[in-house]
């Protein structure tokens, strides 16, 4: 990824989560969190993973967390 692809990145996800707040966050294994985030109309699970090989940053529609692990806010 380079620079350029970090600027579209961070004002997409900026204008889609602008509003919103964290309700938890989850990490179910090594190296991976998942952050469910609540805006004024919609749900989103932003999932992180820095495993070497397999780094990624999505965004995924809200499905139900895992319960161990998680932090509430």
């Amino acid at each position: 990824m380079n620079y350029y692809e970090l600027i579209y990145l961070n004002k997409t996800l900026k204008n889609k989560f602008i509003g919103g707040h964290i309700e938890q966050a989850v990490s179910p294994y090594k190296n991976y969190i998942e952050y469910f985030i609540k805006t004024k109309t919609d749900s989103y699970r932003l999932c992180y993973s820095s495993a070497p090989g397999n780094i990624a940053l999505y965004v995924d529609n809200y499905r139900g967390a895992k319960k161990s692990n998680t932090i509430d806010f």
